[in-house]
């Protein structure tokens, strides 16, 4: 009984030993700095069984804090040494190892958990998340491979495959990023050195490599691809690996080297952007990764991409970077590559026009309509500069025709001009070069002769062309005769800009003569010759010898207006000859002209010798002429005045020598000339043109003369008739003379004709000339005027009615018509246009005065016209009536304005001996004019101000 008593106190000692041992474990494993002894001395004191029980209860309650684990696995180890048991020294090993990689990952902030105390497969699927911690590096794998007992290849290679691919945070807009990715390779890299040496099997290490740079480094990483490249290529020599694979390592190499020093032109397109050097390589995660890692928009706006141009279709790559510019930068990698050198250059050529051309109108010829402002369009970027180089590109290529053939389509793509020229020119250079390096029995000679002849023919016309717009010639009809030179300069001579210029001489025309000179140099013809025979046909044409007035004659045989067609046509060839004549010395072409004017044969007729005088006249001033003919001006007048006569003499078949016709009596060759011709038109003008200038006044015979011109309507010869007959009044009473006057005025009334307008104003100066002016309707050609849109001309004619109180009745009816603002507006048009009419003053004077009368202010007011009425009645001192109109009207504005002007025309010391306010002033002009009655609303209106 004692004895289980004392067993029973014993068991119960055991347990409360065992449970006393228990809670100083746990006190001591919770502490921060655990006394391993101490925990060794409590666990031995059990039996063996409850110790280990006990220390897996404690690693069991300490979960993740690996610290209190590693604490206990330590003192397990040295418990199963005391006691010698070797499987619980290595479960305490297992255990403390896993604890110890714990605590260190959780510094690192890196979760163990999935790992600790699993397999060594979950140990080897933590690698990837060790390896991109920060703060990892290679002895840190190492000792994690050798502690759990890993592969250190796989994780070494994992690590080397992770660090290559590390990229840095780019900003796409910075200047300095590509900077900071090779510094960053660059530190990759150098990371990246010492694994390989740890790496032994060099075969998988050459895979690995292989795969990664095929499958996932980044197209435009050349700083990596280096790396990968070298470190392959040398452990291939060192380790003599026979690898098969697809890339070149010393062309890549090679590659990379020109590829280094190229900084790129073009954007990436989409097949850079789509490529796969490897359609097959790798996983749909491998896939995906290769996909973001080759989109690197900082990168591939700089560099060329390395795996296109070494694995894809290189063409490309490099057919759009290729120019002038870059073509030598490029041409070692197109060699490289084994691209053809000769296609190289024809595909920069191309770059460079399309650049210029493409999207670009080819229209340069505008319409026929739009002959004034032809002109050719100017590409952006095509200048002289670049054909000269695509002619550089051009002697290049070593392929003969290749070069001719690309010439050609240059020459084709750009549009008309300078360059296009140039560029034609090179093709020409080319393809005869081509014939030249043909031998003499080649069949292929010959199709290069007719190509260098189409070639020739080709630039010829659009240097031509070109020539035209450069000058602003490029009509129609000039462009399709670029292939005749010769006929084009004719062409050009009768271009009507000629005659414009020598009327309006403040104009801007084309330079025909340097035209001329360009054309023919590029045609290879004589342009001197060309203008022989030019003027030669102008001055032996066919024609009549009474064509028109010289600008600057007064003499009678010249009148203003040509009579017929065959006419103009003299006064055009006349205009042409003088512009032909420019393009010399003038002292040398009057040489020229006086020497066909004062030599006779006969093919010099009379009508040539006029001709060579008239361009004289018109080409050259009279002391020119007076130097080079060492006699008078007058002379050389008289002296073409008589040829004028012997010319339309010998048209009536009437010949006769300068000496018969100066030593004849006039008067009896008119009448013999009247005679015999009366019934021509060419002898009436004679003989009118002999009774003007040798002052013969028969009255039967001028009114044989005047009836004549009137039957064969020749009013414009008529018109300049009597105008020289109304100084002769012993003519005034012909009979017929009042028949012509009507004709010549009415006609431009009755018939229609180009400007009538200005006939018609014309008409008016003329009633003013006529003679018979009292006997004239010249109420009825008011009515015509009025007709015809002329109200002040309309006004005018009546104002030559000798009767004031008729001429006053008619006036007041035509104003009365409501046309008052119409004949102001009509007076201020022509004295805009520089032409005012005669009496001008007298007509605007008489509306003025017909307003005021009728208090017809408001037709005019807020009109030009207002001020000038206004300014009208200020000088008659006639403003009473348009001040109280003002006044009624609450035009207090104008009213001052009215008062002021008429302080300055017509002064008063009394209102302007100190300064007044503008209703002061015409308070004091209504007191003038005695409107004193307004004082009351002026008075208000100034309270008002105030």
């Amino acid at each position: 009984m004692k004895r289980e008593k004392l067993v029973a106190m014993g068991k119960q000692g055991s347990v409360l030993g065992s449970e006393f041992i228990t809670a100083l474990l746990t006190k001591l494993f919770s502490c921060r700095r655990v006394d391993h002894n101490l925990a060794l001395g409590y666990v031995s004191a059990l039996n063996k069984a409850d110790g280990f029980k006990k220390l897996k209860s404690q690693s069991s309650s300490a979960g993740l804090n690996y610290r209190r684990v590693l604490a206990i696995a330590n003192v397990g180890k040295d418990l199963a040494r005391l006691i010698n048991q070797g499987d619980v020294l290595k479960a305490c090993e297992s255990l403390a190892a896993d604890a110890r990689w714990g605590h260190r990952l959780q510094k690192m902030k890196i979760s163990f958990k999935d790992a600790f105390q699993k397999e060594p497969a979950a140990k080897q699927k933590l690698l990837p998340t060790i390896i991109a911690n920060e703060q990892t590096d290679l002895d840190l794998i190492l000792d994690y491979c050798r502690t759990f007992r890993l592969n250190p290849s796989d994780a070494l290679l994992l690590y080397l495959e992770y660090l290559l691919l590390l990229q840095p945070t780019l900003d796409p807009a910075g200047t300095s990023t590509l900077d900071e990715h090779i510094k960053h390779a660059a530190q990759c890299v150098s990371k990246v050195q010492p694994i390989i040496e740890q790496i032994h099997v060099k075969e998988m290490l050459l895979k690995r490599m292989a795969n990664l740079l095929v499958t996932k480094i980044n197209f435009y990483d050349y700083e990596r691809i280096r790396f990968i490249l070298s470190v392959m290529e040398v452990n291939m020599e060192r380790e003599k690996i026979a690898f098969v694979w697809t890339i070149d390592l010393a062309k890549g190499l090679e590659l990379l080297e020109f590829l280094w020093h190229y900084r790129r032109t073009q954007e990436p397109d989409q097949y850079e952007l789509s490529f796969k050097p490897c359609a097959d390589a790798g996983d749909e995660e491998e896939r995906k990764l290769f996909t973001e890692f080759v989109t690197a928009p900082l990168l591939s706006k700089k560099r060329l991409p390395f795996h296109p141009l070494l694995l894809g279709n290189s063409w490309k790559i490099i057919r759009p970077e290729l120019s002038v510019e870059t073509v030598s930068a490029l041409l070692p990698v197109t060699k490289l590559l084994k691209m053809p050198t000769d296609q190289v250059y024809v595909s920069a050529i191309q770059n460079m026009v399309n650049s210029c051309v493409k999207d670009q109108p080819r229209d340069v010829i505008p319409a026929p309509d739009e002959h004034s402002s032809m002109e050719l369009r100017k590409l952006p970027g095509l200048d002289r500069k670049l054909v000269e180089s695509i002619r550089y590109l051009l002697l290049q290529v070593e392929d003969i025709q290749l070069a001719v053939a690309t010439s050609r389509w240059v020459a084709k793509e750009l549009p008309l001009g300078a360059e296009q020229v140039m560029a034609l020119k090179a093709c020409a250079f080319l393809t005869k070069k081509w014939q030249e390096s043909l031998p003499e029995n080649s069949p292929d000679r010959e199709k290069a002769s007719i190509m260098l002849n189409r070639v020739t023919a080709a630039t010829q016309q659009v240097s031509t062309q070109h020539v035209l717009f450069k000058y602003r010639l490029a009509k129609p009809p000039h462009l399709s005769l670029a292939s005749s030179p010769a006929k084009l300069i004719f062409m050009l001579y009768e271009d009507e800009s000629i005659e414009k210029r020598l009327v309006e001489k403040a104009g801007v025309f084309p330079d025909i003569h340097a035209a001329a000179e360009e054309i023919s140099q590029i045609g290879s013809k004589d342009l001197g010759k060309i203008r022989v025979t030019l003027f030669e046909q102008w001055l032996y044409a066919s024609g009549g010898s009474k064509q028109g007035e010289e600008q600057d004659s007064t003499e009678t045989l010249n009148f203003q207006e040509p009579e017929n067609q065959e006419a103009k046509e003299e006064e055009r060839s006349l205009h042409r000859m003088v512009y032909l004549m420019q393009f010399q010395a003038m002292e040398k072409s009057a040489t020229f002209l006086l020497n066909i004017a004062y030599t006779s044969g006969s093919k010099v007729t009379y009508v040539s010798r006029v001709r060579a005088l008239r361009c004289l006249l018109s080409l050259v001033d009279n002391q020119v002429v007076e130097a080079v003919a060492k006699k008078p001006v007058e002379e050389v007048r008289e002296y073409m005045k008589c040829l004028l006569y012997l010319a339309e003499l010998e048209a009536l078949h009437v010949p006769q020598t300068l000496e018969s016709f100066n030593k004849s009596n006039k008067a009896a060759l008119a009448r013999g000339l009247w005679r015999n011709h009366n019934h021509e038109w060419r002898a009436v003008r004679l003989v009118s043109d002999l009774c003007l200038d040798y002052e013969i006044w028969d009255p039967h015979m001028w009114n044989s003369i005047l009836q004549q011109l009137l039957a064969f309507r020749m009013l414009k010869y008529l018109e300049h008739v009597l105008v020289r007959l109304s100084a002769i009044s012993d003519l005034w009473q012909v009979s017929c003379l009042m028949r012509a006057w009507k004709t010549v005025l009415l006609s431009p009334f009755t018939t229609a004709c180009e400007d009538q307008k200005a006939a018609c104003l014309k008409v008016y100066t003329l009633i003013q000339r006529c003679p018979l002016l009292l006997e004239l309707d010249v109420v009825g050609f008011s009515r015509q005027f009025l007709q015809a849109g002329l109200p002040a001309c309309a006004l005018g004619c009546l104002l030559f009615l000798p009767d004031d109180q008729k001429r006053n009745k008619h006036i007041q009816t035509l104003l009365a018509s409501g046309c008052s603002v119409g004949i102001l507006d009509q007076m201020r048009e022509l004295d805009l246009a520089r032409t005012p009419l005669s009496q001008g003053a007298q007509i605007v004077g008489e509306v003025h005065q017909y307003l005021d009368i009728t208090h017809q202010y408001d037709v005019v007011l807020g009109t030009p016209h207002f001020s000038s009425l206004q300014a009208y009645l200020v000088r008659q001192d006639r403003t009473s009536s348009l001040a109280q109109w003002l006044l009624d009207n609450d035009r207090l504005t104008e009213a001052i304005q009215l008062a002021q002007q008429y302080h300055q025309v017509h002064g008063d010391g009394s209102i302007t001996a100190k300064p007044q306010t503008g209703l002061q002033q015409l308070q004091a002009f209504l007191k003038s004019q005695g409107l004193s009655s307004c004082d009351e609303m002026l008075s208000f209106e100034e309270n008002g101000e105030n």
